[in-house]
């Protein structure tokens, strides 16, 4: 019995090891480096039609004031086949010098849990040149 106890508790603990290396190989990162009024584009690939969309969280991000961030929306592959990804774009421009960090999650509006993905984007804004 001891070590049958053993191994449930080995098996419960490579399962929490295995699910947190998943959850952070799904994370994803980048930097932007911006003047004040200079633009850049971000995209992502998306798949609507599973219900998972990109959404700016808000409570995550910090300094938004800092950037203007214009939602491009989503564009369809361009196979046209059904269920194919296609890509979400936004547009940021620096409006004011500083640092900004843009949170996005993947996720189904409707599920209560936590994003099936999540996409940081560190953003560094100089005074104009």
């Amino acid at each position: 019995m001891h070590k049958s106890l053993s191994l449930l508790i080995l098996g419960a603990f490579m399962s929490v090891l295995i699910g947190v290396a998943f959850a952070q190989a799904a994370d994803s990162s980048e930097t932007l480096r911006l003047a004040v009024g200079e633009a850049k584009t971000i995209t992502l690939s998306e798949n609507p039609s599973t219900g998972y969309q990109w959404k700016i969280d808000e409570t995550a991000s910090s300094n938004l004031d800092a950037v203007r961030i214009t939602d491009l929306g989503h564009e369809e592959a361009q196979s046209h086949l059904i269920g194919a990804p296609g890509k979400h774009s936004w547009r940021i421009e620096g409006v004011a010098p500083g640092t900004a960090q843009l949170v996005l999650d993947y996720l189904r509006s409707w599920e209560h849990v936590a994003p099936a993905e999540r996409h940081i984007v560190d953003i560094e804004v100089t005074p104009r040149p």
